[in-house]
Formats: structure tokens, sequence, C-alpha cells
């Protein structure tokens, strides 16, 4: 997944992913799922209730994919023992004290690196 700002979204919307190849890569080369290029993505990053089936559907549908939206990371904790394995929780949206924009993306056990975050 790919989280960027809102300059460097309208630059990234027609790129692809070029990851290293390795097994490890398995969205190399496809374009890159904006709310501007796909309807799915958009409706979902609309949704309030995390319920709502819509988040669940696209979930499965898309679930090898790269997205790019605008998200803040929420929380973010060391995975149980380790030093370089994180819990991630990303809402979309600028980050608010007081209010989360729905749904959330939450990662387990992963490393910083996995997610190929740009910033």
């Amino acid at each position: 997944m790919e989280v960027s700002d809102t300059e460097s979204t309208d630059e990234k919307s027609s790129e692809t992913v070029e990851q290293p190849t390795n097994a490890t890569s398995t969205y190399s080369n496809q374009e890159i799922l904006t709310v501007k290029n796909n309807e799915d993505l958009a409706a979902v990053l609309a949704v309030k209730d995390p319920s709502d089936p819509i988040v669940g559907e696209f979930a499965k549908k898309y679930a090898d994919r790269p997205i790019e939206f605008d998200g803040n990371i929420a929380n973010m904790m060391k995975h149980e023992i380790y030093t370089i394995r994180y819990d991630i929780l990303i809402y979309a949206g600028d980050y608010s004290e007081t209010t989360a924009i729905r749904p959330s993306f939450n990662f387990e056990d992963v490393n910083v690196s996995d997610l190929s975050f740009w910033l």
C-alpha cells in the first residue's frame, strides 16, 4: 500500500509500481489504484461505517493490489517481542486528535519497508 500527500497523488496516479523482483513481490508493474482511477477505492474511502459490507468486498477484490490515498498513521507499535516488526493502524484522510475517518487499514507483524510507503 502506498500513502502519499495530495501533491504527489496527482503525480503518481498513472504510475505503476516497480518493486524489486523477488519471491515476496506480489504486485510488480501493476497500476496503482487511486480515488481518481478506481471507483471502488473512492467508495471505500467515503464509507463512515467500518462494518459496511463494501469494505470487506473491496479487501477481497483488491487484496494484492497497491493502493494510494491520503492517510495518516493512527497507531504504530512493536509486534510482540520483535524490534523491527510492527502493528500499524492507518486512517484515511488528514490526522486529527478528535476524529477518525473510516475505514481503517490494519497491518500486523510487518516491517515498515514491507509496506512501500511513499511519503
